[in-house]
């Protein structure tokens, strides 16, 4: 019973972290979407394929075996802070110092001094991965949020003033490089650990079995969703890469809100009854259930009023972005079952079956995109939500099998909420053809009563 109150204060603080953070990026984003360009975010978005692909390797599993087993001991955490803070400098080095072949390999000079300041957050990073995995297994998700909410609020106002004293992108990279710097301080000063740098490497072989497939499989998600913004950046132009990663976030913004509060919760808590089948079967039909309730109706709702959501919130020249968010929307009714269906998995610390899931799902990812390149951006956004649809299949059948609850159940559970999604749906679609001349707010907030009252 402890456990189970401790979970639900848990996500009632992730919840809180998630909303919060959505209302700071939206006013950032319509901010900075009216001070900047396009191709100042497509500019970000380039460099950013290369640091998040060496922020994964830094992680290197490790983060969640930390998470995934029941006890951890200081020699152990102080081997997997070693080992972060080395890769990490290894890493952020190795760009700064080759930040001008990447700039020049993606054709755009001024991303040398971008790539070179986005450098140190990598190794500003590596500092906190152990306190925030320490938090995350005890289930601290009040002192996380405080934190995180503080950092972004602060980093995101010094981001505005550098963009209303005319820094244009640099306004974005300092953003990111204060949030960072505060986040990695705060965890220092709010939760210190005691570590030691003369600890053996011996200590991570405790974590290595599941780790090292943990993080393989990581590398192949982060490299396959990375790559598509690299094809992107490389085959078309930066301001083409900047509404497509202005489409890729507003969605994931909608899709991902309440999943991402719960899911930051479930996996610690689960790893407490990762012996109990029917425990796990129970809280995850529940979470089934209840992320099918809320996500099936706003990406339905997004998809039909995705031209005036992103106009009213961006502005006229974003207009390019609207039909790769309406895409990409479909995608994201099939995110809670890929997420939650991967955990059960790693909650079972199956690091082999993770992989190869992976492996699999993921497979696909750069032939899919490659096919779909033939067709311009919308041809790749139609492969990128082909693929979702492929892993969440695959993923629920291989989960399914572990706690006894196969796809067509999955399905059964979730069908009422599809089918009264779906009539909604087709009235709002109807609906929007006589009001969608009004302006903006109108249209969204009929869409949204008259779709929310019929479902």
């Amino acid at each position: 019973m402890l456990l189970k109150v401790k979970a639900k204060r848990a996500i009632i603080w992730s919840m809180f972290l998630t909303f919060g953070s959505i209302v700071i990026q939206v006013g950032y984003g319509i901010i900075m979407a009216r001070l900047l360009t396009p191709f100042d975010f497509g500019l970000i978005a380039i460099a950013m394929v290369i640091i998040t692909i060496s922020k994964s390797f830094v992680d290197s599993g490790f983060y969640q075996a930390v998470i995934q087993k029941k006890e951890v001991n200081r020699n152990e955490l102080s081997a997997v802070f070693k080992f972060n803070l080395i890769l990490a400098f290894i890493l952020s080095s190795s760009i700064f110092l080759f930040s001008d072949n990447l700039a020049e390999f993606f054709g755009e000079q001024i991303l040398s001094e971008i790539f070179s300041i986005l450098a140190l957050t990598i190794l500003l990073e590596a500092f906190s991965l152990v306190q925030r995995a320490i938090l995350v297994k005890q289930i601290n998700f009040k002192l996380i949020s405080k934190i995180e909410i503080f950092s972004l609020l602060v980093s995101s106002s010094l981001g505005i003033f550098l963009a209303f004293n005319d820094f244009g992108v640099y306004s974005l990279a300092y953003k990111a490089l204060s949030q960072v710097l505060i986040t990695t301080s705060c965890y220092w000063i709010f939760h210190p650990l005691k570590m030691s740098l003369l600890v053996s490497f011996k200590h991570l072989k405790v974590f290595f079995h599941f780790g090292s497939k943990v993080f393989i499989a990581d590398q192949i998600e982060v490299i396959s969703n990375q790559i598509t913004s690299g094809i992107i950046g490389k085959r078309f132009n930066s301001s083409d890469l900047g509404f497509f990663t202005k489409a890729s976030q507003y969605q994931s913004l909608i899709s991902h809100t309440a999943i991402v509060s719960i899911n930051k919760v479930v996996y610690p808590t689960l790893t407490r009854v990762q012996d109990d089948d029917v425990k796990l079967k129970a809280s995850y039909r529940i979470l089934i259930k209840l992320s099918s309730f809320f996500v099936f109706p706003l990406m339905f709702i997004a998809i039909i009023i995705g031209s005036d959501f992103i106009l009213f919130l961006l502005g006229d020249q974003w207009q390019q972005t609207v039909p790769y968010f309406k895409i990409l929307c479909i995608g994201g009714l099939f995110y809670p079952y890929t997420v939650f269906n991967l955990n059960i998995i790693k909650v079972k610390g199956l690091g082999s079956m993770y992989l190869k899931v992976c492996l699999f799902t993921k497979g696909v990812l750069l032939p899919m995109v490659l096919i779909g390149l033939n067709f311009g951006i919308i041809g790749i956004s139609i492969a990128i939500v082909t693929q979702q649809i492929f892993a969440a299949t695959i993923n629920s059948v291989f989960s399914g099998k572990l706690i006894d609850y196969s796809l067509g159940m999955q399905i059964k559970d979730v069908f009422p909420f599809f089918i009264s999604a779906i009539l909604a749906f087709l009235v709002g679609l109807a609906t929007y053809t006589y009001i969608e001349n009004l302006n903006y707010s109108y249209v969204m907030g009929i869409i949204t009563f008259l779709f929310i009252l019929i479902y």
